[in-house]
């Protein structure tokens, strides 16, 4: 699971009648989540929290339905280009099944220090008004698949008993975007 994070970015493209093409760059920083751990020795169960960065080239294609004079439906799908980075060499204890082996807020070692790239995908829908001719503020909540993140976790295997650890990574967001049509 990826959560409590923040994201920026910015894009240019082309609008024909009520189609539109961009090609964005956007930057997030986030914390992935994984659950149901288990020690080597079996005597606990945790999950672990670690911070990330993603760096996303994304084309987005989006379409855009008339409400009324200010307001237009946009639908949109994008597929684009991640790169994971996992700068932390440690992960904290978010919460245990079996008390006394590992105690939440423990710190513990993930390793090495790795990146990842993937192929992203996104689906969004939201609202646009039309504040002035040529600028547009949109609200859009989408779904953007960053890909697979893989680490080595320290004293722990996952279900299958392996020390790799991957999650997929889904990351929901309400944007607001800006824009300007030259």
């Amino acid at each position: 699971m990826v959560g409590g994070g923040t994201a920026y970015g910015v894009a240019i493209g082309i609008r024909y009648k009520n189609w539109g093409i961009s090609l964005a760059r956007e930057n997030e920083n986030g914390e992935s989540t994984v659950d149901n751990l288990d020690t080597v020795n079996g005597l606990a169960t945790f999950d672990v929290r670690q911070p990330f960065k993603a760096k996303t080239w994304m084309l987005e294609i989006d379409h855009r339905r008339s409400i009324n004079d200010h307001f237009d439906w946009i639908s949109l799908v994008g597929i684009g280009h991640t790169e994971i980075i996992l700068e932390d060499n440690q992960g904290v204890v978010i919460a245990v099944g079996n008390q006394g082996v590992i105690v939440p807020g423990t710190v513990i070692p993930i390793g090495p220090h790795s990146s990842e790239s993937a192929i992203a995908y996104r689906l969004g829908g939201g609202i646009g008004y039309k504040i002035f001719d040529k600028l547009v503020f949109k609200t859009i909540l989408q779904v953007t698949d960053i890909g697979t993140i893989t680490r080595q976790i320290a004293d722990a295997v996952n279900a299958d008993g392996n020390r790799g650890v991957s999650t997929d990574s889904r990351v929901f967001s309400l944007s607001a975007r800006l824009q300007y049509a030259f």
